[in-house]
């Protein structure tokens, strides 16, 4: 499961709201993962993934990795692309 990239709910700083976004996986702990969200906006603080540098599976665009937000998620809430 590390190091492959998942949809998840992106909730919005008000928690009003959500946006399904691509993230990567870089640890998995018993039934939670840690992610780094990855967005198509370019950043000084972020690095550029590409369908190239992926061993299976696909993006639509390029992606940046966003190093400002690491994230918390249970498994059971991230769906594989």
């Amino acid at each position: 499961m590390v190091a492959d990239i998942f949809l998840a709910k992106i909730y919005f700083t008000d928690l009003s709201d959500y946006k399904i976004r691509p993230v990567l996986i870089i640890r998995d702990i018993d039934s939670d993962v840690i992610v780094l969200q990855l967005t198509s906006q370019a950043n000084k603080d972020r690095l550029t993934i590409s369908k190239n540098d992926l061993i299976r599976g696909e993006l639509k665009k390029i992606r940046l990795l966003l190093f400002q937000k690491i994230l918390l998620f249970i498994n059971q809430y991230c769906k594989n692309i």
